[in-house]
């Protein structure tokens, strides 16, 4: 028992080794760089914004959902409350943008087929 805690906290007092070869799991040493989020919708249903998100996402495109936190609170979906914002770092929103364009308003072809089928049963 005592020599399974060992291994699994093996990591523990072990001292660091400043001549070491640098491992691909270590951390940046940071500095003045920062990322500009930038909004690339706005006055968004929750639903919608949290839909976007996931579709950068999936694009490898960081996106955060941002909301009122009282009107996230108490179930707000409208208004200037309930309303919710979709940012992406500055240097890829022009890539959002043109994901976003092309999945939520290029030609909705499945509309078309359904309307065909409406107008064919009216005529009838």
């Amino acid at each position: 028992m005592v020599a399974a805690i060992r291994n699994i906290f093996a990591w523990i007092g072990r001292s660091q080794n400043p001549g070491a070869a640098a491992t691909t799991s270590e951390t940046t040493s940071g500095g003045p760089h920062v990322t500009r989020w930038v909004p690339i919708g706005v006055n968004l249903n929750p639903g919608e914004a949290v839909v976007i998100k996931g579709r950068l996402t999936s694009e490898d495109i960081p996106a955060i959902v941002q909301q009122e936190a009282f009107g996230s609170f108490i179930g707000l979906t409208v208004g200037p409350m309930g309303s919710a914002q979709v940012l992406v770092p500055e240097p890829l929103a022009e890539r959002a943008l043109l994901i976003v364009a092309e999945t939520f308003d290029g030609p909705q072809a499945e509309d078309d087929v359904w309307g065909d089928e409406i107008e064919d049963d009216d005529k009838t």
